[in-house]
């Protein structure tokens, strides 16, 4: 089960502190779960399927599927809470229709683009730090020169 524990987690995309703090434990009492050194209290294992919708079949045995599919219950309330427009929505369901096996190429693909995306942010604002640090050395000299005055 300890596996499957860090297989969840890394789905989920959390560290081991993140991950506790979701299911309400101290982080060491997680590692030890995680690591095999501790079994996991039936508790835990209820609180890791309810807060991550994970099969708790799965959890307990490794048949099956990882997570749960979610109901129209559960999705309805997720659209509402998130106030999602008609096209989210949509997306949000058609997401879920999607087999389980081509939902994960789907995320790795999204994944991929916002880790582009955020490269690219990082890469502008470098660009931008750039930029300033040559403006103001223009602006440091232009004073120096006597070209600029109250700036």
């Amino acid at each position: 089960m300890n596996n499957r524990l860090k297989e969840i987690r890394k789905a989920v995309g959390l560290n081991q502190t993140a991950f506790s703090a979701k299911i309400g434990i101290p982080q060491s009492t997680y590692g030890n779960y995680e690591v095999g050194t501790r079994p996991i209290r039936d508790i835990h294992i209820l609180s890791v399927c309810r807060e991550f919708n994970v099969s708790e079949n799965w959890l307990r045995t490794g048949d099956g599927e990882m997570f749960n599919e979610p109901n129209e219950d559960t999705i309805g309330e997720i659209i509402i809470a998130r106030g999602l427009s008609k096209s989210e929505e949509a997306i949000f369901r058609a997401y879920f229709k999607i087999d389980a096996k081509k939902r994960d190429a789907v995320m790795a693909e999204l994944l991929s683009i916002i880790k582009e995306d955020n490269d690219f942010d990082m890469e502008l604002s470098e660009y931008r730090a750039d930029l300033h640090e040559q403006l103001d050395d223009a602006l440091n000299r232009a004073k120096k020169k006597g070209r600029l005055t109250g700036a």
